[in-house]
């Protein structure tokens, strides 16, 4: 079975000889019995020989165990040098590098070190915390020569000198994104270390409350003084015991032991009404972006609040950079804008404020913003798809999913507590040009920006060409495969002379659609226009035509000389147009016999055809050339 791909773009001409023939002869009706034939005469039975290298192995060899040799392999060290490595480790050893390597903890065995207490001390200021902070910490499995990392975290605040050390070994500190401030210790096992930080952390103003908030290491922990510039202070701490010292008219200081990783610690004014403890939150929000035509960009989000004391009666949020909110209708909540004086940056981000009707311990609402269309003229091409944020939430995590329609590409810089799927997603939607692009965030200190790029519009032509021969006509089926990238209009131009045109159909999505269109002077046209709406589609073009051939009789053979019709396309747009290679399918009827004359075909290279790519002959009983 076989077929004929073109070679070149020109003229494809192909050359046979026809000959109308009677009954078929075995042969020609049954071309497997013959290939059953052959298969039969060489499928003889081969016996495997035995192996002489095999049978000198001794018996006695066989089921003992013996201990595998010492296996060398030669490693490059950091400055190049070949190292040799023995391979073949026990079990306890590789687990130890494994784990060691990948930072996973034995449970049954104590960690590295221990922080035995953190005491800081600070002085407030309106803006500003300036405070030290004091470690006292115990390396418990440490080796002379093994450095141990120990977190600190500390995220959001900024050394102001050298840290200070006291202690029998070697540190230094070092930042990391993740983890925040990090000191690596050496020394000896059980030895006690002490490591000094002087820090600065901004403060946070919350009404009539001046907040503190500070990610720390897991330890027993002391604030042993924190002075407030405000005389007459009052706590807003919770459930922590706190001493209040007021020296003067001016200051205030407070003292108080706690035990968490996430302490958060205001005061205001005792002259003031009486303020209801902090609402620590948290939340969980998914944003899905959607860039439309014309860089029109849009974004919804669902977000969940959880309360981790008390109920959830008010919280404010910020909307993405440019966007402003879309008003819908709720009953459980309402939402207002803050005004650009409350707004700390009301030009780049809208912030609203949610108060809910019924308090409740966990909240979930959905919002909607977009750009609004007087600022998308201006719109830059790098383009920040920073997604909906709690203000002052505690922890916030969440997704980010863009999809891209119509004719744009976005390229991606990320960077910061967020990370790129392992894959694109596709759409689930009809449009078969959305793609979709997910993120995952942990909280808030990262930053995307995607840069706009316009799609090409490409369209590809691949031509699959049907001639069914038979005494009197030929009747040849084109099929034009058309895939797309873009919206865009083109023009179909095909030269059929000599052909009588039957019927063009335009197949989409299954559907067979009539195209009215005809022959003029042997040249056909017709417009193909990909829709706004898709950006990435196929169109399959069946164009039927038929040719008469001279009668002849039985026994008697005649010259078909074909000239395959050639296909071009135009594009207003400059559109990027390629063509696939054309594929000719021969079948003869079952009283013609072709002869294909090599030497008179032009531009074609006779290739084998899967039976997936056969349409349905199932009515011939010859095999299509």
């Amino acid at each position: 079975m076989q077929d004929w791909i073109a070679q070149s773009d020109r003229a494809l001409r192909f050359g046979a000889r026809v000959m109308l023939v009677g009954s078929a002869s075995l042969a020609h009706r049954c071309p497997r019995f013959w290939a059953l034939i052959v298969l039969f005469i060489f499928t003889l039975p081969i016996y495997a020989q035995p192996n002489a290298e095999t049978s000198a192995v001794e018996t006695g060899e066989i089921g003992q165990v013996r201990k595998a040799p010492t296996e060398i392999v030669l490693l490059r060290d950091k400055n190049g040098n070949l190292v040799k490595v023995a391979t073949n480790l026990s079990l306890e050893e590789y687990l130890r590098i494994y784990n060691q390597q990948n930072d996973v903890e034995d449970q049954n065995a104590p960690p590295d070190f221990a922080i035995e207490q953190a005491v800081y001390t600070g002085r407030a200021t309106q803006t500003h915390l300036n405070f030290t902070g004091e470690f006292r910490i115990q390396l418990v499995q440490a080796t002379q020569d093994q450095w141990v990392k120990i977190p600190l975290s500390l995220s959001k605040c900024v050394m102001n000198s050298a840290p200070k050390y006291s202690g029998n070994g070697e540190f230094f500190v070092t930042w990391d994104k993740q983890l925040g401030h990090v000191v690596w210790l050496k020394g000896a096992v059980n030895s006690q270390h002490v490591l000094t930080l002087n820090l600065t952390r901004p403060l946070r103003q919350s009404g009539q409350i001046t907040e503190l908030m500070l990610s720390l290491p897991a330890a027993r922990s002391q604030f042993r003084q924190l002075i407030v510039p405000l005389g007459k202070a009052r706590p807003v701490a919770g459930e922590l015991d706190v001493k209040v010292t007021s020296s003067s008219n001016v200051t205030t200081s407070f003292a108080f032991d706690f035990q968490t990783s996430d302490l958060v610690f205001g005061w205001s004014d005792s002259s003031l009404a009486m303020i209801q403890p902090l609402n620590r939150l948290e939340a969980q929000v998914d944003t899905a972006f959607t860039v439309l035509q014309n860089r029109n960009i849009s974004a919804t989000s669902t977000i969940t609040v959880n309360a981790l004391n008390g109920e959830i009666s008010n919280f404010e949020v910020d909307l993405p950079p440019r966007m402003q909110l879309l008003d819908l209708p709720s009953q459980s909540y309402r939402v207002t804008r803050v005004s650009r004086a409350e707004a700390e940056n009301p030009i780049e981000r809208q912030r609203i404020r949610v108060s809910v009707i019924r308090p409740e311990k966990e909240f979930v609402l959905t919002l909607q913003a977009e750009i609004p269309r007087a600022s998308i003229d201006s719109l830059e091409l790098d383009q920040s798809f920073s997604g909906f944020e709690v203000v002052n939430a505690i922890k916030q995590s969440g997704t980010l999913i863009v999809s891209t329609t119509s004719n744009w590409d976005v390229v991606w810089q990320a960077s910061g507590d967020i990370r790129r799927t392992p894959r694109e997603l596709e759409s689930m939607a009809t449009n078969s040009g959305v793609r979709q692009v997910a993120f995952e965030f942990y909280n808030t200190a990262y930053t995307i920006v995607g840069t706009l790029q316009e799609r090409e519009n490409q369209l590809r032509i691949v031509p699959r060409y049907l001639l069914e021969v038979s005494p009197t006509q030929l009747r040849m089926t084109s099929r034009l495969r058309c895939l797309y990238t873009g919206a865009g209009q083109y023009q179909i131009l095909g030269d059929w002379a000599g052909w009588e045109l039957d019927q063009v159909f335009r197949s989409r999505e299954g559907v067979l659609e009539l195209v009215d269109t005809e022959l003029v002077d042997g040249n056909l046209q017709f417009p193909l226009v990909s829709s706004e709406s898709e950006t990435r589609g196929e169109v399959e073009l069946v164009i039927r035509a038929r040719r008469e051939l001279p009668d002849s009789q039985e026994g008697e053979s005649q010259l078909l000389d074909l000239l395959i019709p050639q296909v071009k396309v135009t594009s207003a747009e400059n559109a990027r147009i390629t063509y696939g290679a054309q594929t000719v399918l021969l079948q003869p009827a079952d009283n013609v016999e072709i002869i294909p004359d090599l030497e008179g075909s032009v531009g074609l290279l006779a290739a084998a055809v899967g039976d997936a790519e056969l349409p349905d002959l199932s009515s011939y009983q010859q095999q299509p050339l």
